[in-house]
């Protein structure tokens, strides 16, 4: 008798990763940061992040996902302690290369050319999209409507 095998599709889970971020680690962050012509938001956090905060990072996420030469990324950090196995550690040097304390997380770092900035305000997805278009980062005010902005940027340029 011939058993019927069930192959599982996969979810769309990416491991605790916002939809519209690259995962990044510390063997794909230094390649996706080379990217030439590219802008880089960087999250780090700790892994599974949940509430107020993640859901306005999927919101940014959501609203950048159309943007042609910026990306947004997110290192997960995994610190084991105690008796836990320190191999588990997970992306320890990429947060103490840029002074990262535990207690910080999430911090957001800009990547653009040779400079990185940390973002400093509330973390919502209308302030951080704020701070990047000073930037220079073309995200669309939320709530707008992204061709109707390109209209009113020419027609007030004109």
């Amino acid at each position: 008798q011939e058993e019927n095998h069930v192959h599982e599709l996969p979810t769309g889970d990416s491991g605790g990763t916002a939809m519209g971020a690259l995962r990044l680690d510390n063997y794909t962050f230094d390649k996706v940061r080379a990217l030439e012509g590219f802008s880089l938001l960087v999250k780090f956090d700790e892994p599974y992040p949940y509430g107020e905060m993640e859901e306005e990072f999927e919101t940014l996420c959501s609203i950048a996902v159309s943007l042609p030469k910026f990306l947004i990324g997110e290192v997960q950090i995994v610190e084991k302690k105690g008796d836990e196995d320190p191999d588990g550690n997970e992306n320890l040097d990429l947060r103490d290369r840029f002074g990262l304390a535990k207690a910080s997380l999430p911090a957001y770092l800009f990547f653009m050319e040779s400079q990185v900035e940390r973002y400093q305000g509330p973390i919502t997805a209308a302030d951080l999209a704020g701070w990047l278009r000073r930037h220079g980062v073309a995200l669309p005010a939320l709530g707008t409507i992204p061709e109707l902005d390109v209209l009113a940027h020419r027609f007030l340029t004109e």
